[in-house]
């Protein structure tokens, strides 16, 4: 009786053994995918990318950046790396990135704001209202922004902002800023026209001006002396 237990249970061996063997890519998929799902449930394994902020930027440098793919162990990046490069964009100002459970990457655009077009020479450039430069551009490109020109313009740029607000209020667009001498601003209007501000509050000379003003044919307002408002129109 009990040789015949040890026959049988050889011969169980034996079949499962040959089981085993010839089903050994079966079983070791089905391993593989219960790995697989346990690492994707754990959050052991990179499963989503959530990019929230991005408006200029393109997705294709985003993805370069990131430099890491979907199932991707967590292990195998560093997120202070991947800010690093993705704040190396140029649209994108500063980012913030999270790796959150079940293995989701949430990344936090803040890109630069477009304010105006630095033209020097043949080169043009975008920057932001702090005068910061994001990228190069054609000169054909963004036409509905400013261009500045003239020696220290971006050094001296915080003082635009108030004075384009201040003409925006009086419905005067502004299509380019020239810096003169280092010293102060010639603002140029849509109009066909140009300011002459002076070198110390610029932003004040601009009070006496309204909307009543005859801006038909005028060449220039000099308003380089204070309380004084000079109009030059072209001859016919």
């Amino acid at each position: 009786m009990i040789t015949l237990i040890k026959r049988f249970f050889i011969f169980f061996i034996i079949i499962s053994l040959l089981i085993l063997y010839f089903k050994r890519e079966y079983f070791s998929s089905k391993i593989r995918n219960s790995i697989d799902s346990y690492s994707s449930y754990s959050g052991l394994v990179l499963n989503e990318v959530y990019v929230t902020g991005r408006i200029n930027e393109t997705k294709d440098k985003i993805i370069d950046a990131l430099k890491i793919e979907v199932g991707d162990p967590i292990n195998s990046f560093n997120i202070n790396n991947i800010r690093k490069r993705i704040n190396d964009l140029s649209w994108v100002n500063d980012s913030k990135i999270h790796l959150r459970p079940f293995g989701q990457l949430d990344i936090l655009l803040f890109e630069h704001i477009p304010y105006g077009v630095v033209a020097l020479n043949k080169d043009h450039y975008l920057i932001d209202k702090y005068g910061i430069k994001i990228k190069d551009i054609e000169s054909s490109e963004f036409t509905g922004l400013f261009r500045l020109y003239g020696e220290g313009s971006v050094l001296a740029i915080k003082e635009l902002p108030p004075i384009i607000q201040k003409l925006k209020q009086l419905k005067l667009e502004v299509l380019k800023v020239e810096r003169i001498d280092l010293r102060r601003w010639n603002v140029f209007i849509n109009k066909g026209f140009y300011l002459k501000l002076p070198n110390l509050n610029p932003l004040d000379s601009l009070y006496p001006l309204n909307n009543d003003l005859d801006y038909n044919d005028l060449d220039f307002i000099d308003l380089r002396i204070e309380n004084r408002i000079s109009l030059k129109y072209n001859k016919n």
